[in-house]
């Protein structure tokens, strides 16, 4: 039979035999329930459609579970014959689509009310509900693998409604009547029909092509493959079982357009969750008017969107905590992560978590598939495809993608011939929460393999297998990270270049945070547990150690090439004070590079240049690096075994072992980010109000400065910019012309008595480059008459007229206000005092060009007495 559900797709399938495995009914009969929906037998369509459009979500989700429990379960264990089990079914069956759509917000009244139950359930738990929360879960049992404590700590701080979704979806063992048991529990012979518009586009566009590029989750992972899938053209739709199906409404749900967040007026700062109190970017964001809140908040409510949660981007201090803090979603994403993606050394604990582990794979080709692969994304040196040859562009995409074996040049740029989707606040979050995940395992950080095992032969070109199957045999990345490592690289290129920056660098943030999260491994453990681990903080384990050699050498573009789209978008950031994230997330990048990383980057990248001489690393402007500059000024080098690690997994990653030094290719964009700093730096000094803005001596500007100049040392050892760069004049008269910014601020600080002289501060300043001095500001200090001599002067005049004017001062008694011939003996002299004191100076004789004159003069005078 074949009927149309509720939702996006359809169903339409057989269904016999008994269900095995069913859950016990018992336990949910003994929860008593003073609800009346409790109650309600859910027997006509009617009554159905009724519960499922209240948002009275709690009562709803335990009437569904028991009848999930009680009016499938125990009627299928009950049942008398073949017949009478699969109309059971069939009547569940045809309603499943409703529950998705309707807990993921994909049907009409979630569309025109306040959104599905996930994004209506979003919320922080009240004391009272937190109190209540906890005192059930003690009397839960946590005896499974799947239902870890800290789990039940970040399920107690939801809200009310949030608790009652994650028993509706949760995969605890435990949580009788949940969706997810009925599903994994339970064989379900049976196929839904899922549209392809449910798909991301260059998914829908690469099946109706059967091109190559399609994945592996549609040609292998699938039920029913591709290539078995008869496909009508005028309605195109996927045969998927029920798990499938459910796990695409999952790990879509981050991606979808049904609940784009709507931005939020009050944006957290590092220092605000630290306890340093409310940043100078939380208060300007705090500064909006509130007619335009009371626009967005009404405009959140009649689309059913909500504002987007950015307190998650306090992961550096709370790790899971403020990841799932008031999110379901995050948590039992979570949940589901522990479930479907263990520890590496952990073992199925039970038949039915064995179960799950199944269908592992197919669980992170569908993340990869809604979160990663949402853009058709090409590497070239060719400019991109305008939108008129966008099927030929298209085509071009395709028979790249055909050819496997072709690697890409880490300098490439990124393009995409679909239209860009940007991801989303939440896909962001979730994403970064599944890094920090993955990242975690125990399997990290991997040992060495120094020698080959015995017997193994090396190939052609010399690589030992086995120097790369790490001490267990399973290389020096997990499974997971090994599959997704190639997507999340290309998803990182092309956002980083696409990430919008001018109105709000909201995007470009937050995907620097998801990219920082992936290059510090070393961190992630601290924030799975729920602790504080900044980057360059030896003390809380945020640094590079030598243990980690490995890691970085198999990700090294993730170190190399993604910190150069990181400085080459980061000068666009405003670094004036006004929003402290920006000086953050830098400060944050720079710091994990610490000086054995570096190190470790510069050896590789020498190891890189030997092994491919022909290989030239080209800079982001296409122009060829300097080859002199990227030579490591140390003496170590890679043994051969780091070596096969990083040609490996640089191959695997379908990248050219091509050295990215990263002076060679990204110091030039580096230098317009310290420009930039210092540029935005004398922006923020001339808004500054009243005597701050000439002394810059109070707590805030000593403050502000102070970072600064640590960020720009950073910047300096990171990319080697040399000492003797400053920023650039020009751009400081054009800021200080167009910005208003008094010239003086762009000057050296002065003696207040003697202008002429700088104070130390100035010195200091003009040494390290905070202060812009050029050749056409330099003045002669001391006695007019002993400045060097020009070239435009006659050497023995200038002699002589001192003579003569020193005699004649002297014979008329005119003071000398200067003391010597030396420079240091009129440092104390005020030009301006010395130029009112009058004496004889014919100096100006000695000028060629005066000569002349007074030559020519003398000529036309003697000439006109003749005449």
């Amino acid at each position: 039979m074949s009927m149309q559900g509720g939702g996006r797709g359809g169903y339409g399938a057989s269904a016999s035999g008994a269900a095995g495995g069913v859950a016990s009914a018992s336990a949910l009969q003994r929860q008593s329930s003073s609800s009346d929906s409790a109650q309600i037998s859910y027997e006509t369509d009617e009554e159905f459609a009724k519960a499922l459009s209240s948002y009275d979500i709690p009562e709803v989700a335990d009437a569904l579970r028991r009848y999930l429990a009680f009016e499938v379960q125990s009627s299928l264990s009950s049942a008398t014959s073949k017949q009478q089990s699969a109309q059971i079914k069939g009547k569940f069956y045809e309603r499943f689509n409703q529950i998705l759509d309707r807990v993921f917000g994909n049907d009409d009244v979630s569309k025109h009310k306040y959104g599905g139950w996930l994004d209506y359930s979003i919320g922080v738990a009240s004391a009272t509900a937190a109190t209540g929360a906890s005192a059930l879960k003690k009397k839960r049992s946590t005896s499974s693998v799947l239902a870890n404590s800290d789990i039940e700590t970040y399920v107690d701080s939801l809200s009310t409604n949030g608790r009652a979704l994650i028993r509706l979806l949760s995969s605890r063992k435990d949580d009788d009547g949940s969706i997810f048991q009925f599903l994994f529990r339970i064989a379900h012979p049976v196929e839904f029909k899922l549209e392809l518009d449910m798909l991301p586009e260059q998914s829908k566009m690469s099946i109706m092509s059967r091109s190559a590029y399609t994945s592996v989750l549609f040609t292998q992972l699938l039920h029913k493959p591709l290539a078995k899938q008869l496909i009508d053209l005028r309605n195109p739709v996927l045969l998927v079982t029920i798990k499938e199906l459910y796990l695409f409404y999952f790990l879509r749900h981050p991606a979808s357009a049904s609940h784009q967040t709507v931005p939020g007026s009050d944006v957290p700062t590092l220092g605000e969750a630290s306890g340093a109190g409310v940043g100078v970017a939380g208060g300007a964001m705090r500064s909006s008017s509130s007619l335009m809140d009371s626009l967005s908040e009404s405009f959140g409510k009649a689309t059913g969107k909500r504002k987007a949660e950015y307190s998650w981007r306090l992961f550096v201090n709370d790790g899971f905590a403020s990841l799932t803090k008031g999110n379901p979603y995050n948590v039992l994403l979570l949940q589901y992560l522990r479930a479907f993606l263990p520890e590496t050394s952990a073992a199925a604990s039970s038949r039915y978590h064995a179960k799950v582990l199944q269908h592992a794979n197919l669980f992170l080709h569908i993340l990869i598939e809604f979160w990663l692969r949402q853009n058709l994304i090409v590497f070239s040196d060719e400019p991109a495809q305008t939108a008129g040859d966008s099927l030929n562009g298209l085509a071009t995409a395709m028979r790249g993608a055909s050819t496997p074996t072709k690697l890409a040049s880490p300098f490439a740029a990124v393009h995409t011939y679909t239209s860009y989707m940007a991801p989303s606040d939440d896909l962001l979050s979730s994403l970064l929460l599944t890094i920090i995940h993955l990242m975690s395992d125990p399997f990290y950080p991997a040992a060495l393999v120094v020698t080959p095992t015995a017997g193994s032969t090396p190939s052609k070109n010399g690589f030992y297998p086995s120097l790369v199957a790490g001490t267990g045999g399973g290389g020096y990345l997990t499974t997971s990270v090994s599959v997704m490592r190639r997507p999340l690289y290309e998803f990182f290129r092309l956002v980083f270049s696409r990430a919008p920056i001018g109105l709000s660098p909201t995007a470009f943030l937050a995907i620097t945070d998801v990219w920082l999260a992936y290059i510090q491994p070393w961190c992630c453990r601290r924030w799975s547990e729920g602790t504080s681990c900044n980057s360059g903080d030896a003390a809380s384990g945020g640094v590079y150690s030598a243990a980690w050699e490995t890691y970085v050498l198999a990700n090294y573009h993730f170190y190399t090439v993604l910190l150069g789209g990181f400085v080459e978008r980061a000068k666009e950031l405003d670094f004036s004070g006004t929003d402290d994230r920006s000086l953050s997330i830098l400060d944050r990048v720079l710091s994990v590079y610490t000086p054995e990383l570096l190190t470790l980057l510069r050896n590789a990248s020498s190891f890189l240049e030997k092994s491919q001489p022909f290989a030239v690393p080209y800079g982001g402007s296409g122009r060829m690096a300097s080859q002199n500059s990227s030579k490591s000024v140390t003496k170590d080098e890679l043994t051969p075994a780091q070596g096969h690690v990083l040609t490996y997994y640089s191959k695997a990653l379908g990248v050219e072992c091509t050295p990215v030094p990263i002076h060679g290719s990204f110091h030039r964009d580096a230098e317009r980010l310290f420009d930039k700093l210092w540029s935005d730096s004398g922006i923020s000094a001339a808004a500054t109000s009243g005597n701050a803005a000439r002394s810059l001596s109070s707590e805030s500007g000593e403050k502000y400065l102070e970072r600064v100049q640590r960020l720009s040392r950073s910047l300096r050892r990171v990319f080697e910019i040399s000492d003797a760069y400053v920023s650039s004049t020009s751009h400081a008269r054009s800021l200080t012309s167009s910005s208003g910014a008094p010239e003086s601020f762009c000057n050296p600080s002065r003696d207040a008595k003697l202008p002429h002289l700088l104070t130390h501060e100035g010195v200091y300043q003009l040494l390290r480059g905070f202060r812009m001095c050029s050749p056409e500001g330099a003045a002669y200090i001391g006695d007019p008459m002993l400045r060097p001599i020009c070239t435009y002067e006659i050497p023995w005049l200038v002699r002589a007229s001192y003579r003569f004017s020193t005699w004649l001062n002297d014979q008329l008694g005119l003071q000398n206000p200067y003391h010597g011939k030396h420079f240091e003996d009129n440092l104390e002299v005020d030009p301006a005092r010395a130029f009112a004191a009058f004496r004889f100076n014919f100096r100006f004789l000695a000028s060629k060009v005066n000569l002349a004159y007074l030559v020519a003069f003398l000529v036309l005078l003697y000439a006109l007495h003749l005449w």
